[in-house]
């Protein structure tokens, strides 16, 4: 699979007015994959959806890969 072929996935978690990061959906993380593009995706979802806290891997095969490799948030 080439650069261009792989997946961009994110985990978004909540972002609360005390900086404590908590999960969507009840404590389960929430991941979000994007087709590759040369755009700066995550910037504009950061935009568009600035309560959340994201945190973006790049990963070039499978989604269920990609989870297993998104970092752990305490």
């Amino acid at each position: 699979m080439s650069h261009e072929e792989g997946l961009r996935c994110g985990v978004a978690y909540l972002r609360t007015p005390t900086e404590q990061l908590q999960t969507i959906e009840q404590g389960s993380k929430t991941l979000i994959c994007i087709s590759f593009t040369k755009l700066n995706i995550h910037l504009l979802l950061e935009r568009v959806f600035p309560n959340f806290f994201w945190i973006f891997i790049d990963c070039y095969s499978t989604a269920s890969k990609c989870y297993k490799e998104t970092p752990q948030i305490p």
